[in-house]
């Protein structure tokens, strides 16, 4: 995984979609989808449903969102969110 992925995650996200996300981050929308499929794949969860042309975040995209932010930021943790993100945090 790496920083790129995320903040092209991060950037659909902010952005309403891939092609936003694209035009913002200044590549192309197949790299947009290559970054985050590589993203998905190294996390192994699915961070979007995609139905029909509908794009919405997974559940497991909820849980990471918090997460890759704070990566991003800090470049740190990189070790805990993959479990963190496939599993939700056990209950209080």
């Amino acid at each position: 995984m790496e920083i790129d992925q995320i903040e092209t995650f991060l950037a659909v996200l902010t952005y309403g979609g891939f092609h936003r996300a694209a035009a913002a981050l200044n590549i192309s929308q197949p790299a947009v989808s290559a970054r985050v499929r590589a993203l998905e794949d190294g996390l192994g969860v699915k961070l979007f449903a995609r139905v029909r042309g509908n794009l919405s975040v997974s559940p497991a995209g909820r849980r990471c969102v918090l997460m890759l932010n704070n990566c991003c930021a800090t470049s740190r943790g990189r070790g805990r969110w993959s479990t963190n993100c496939s599993h939700p945090p056990a209950a209080p």
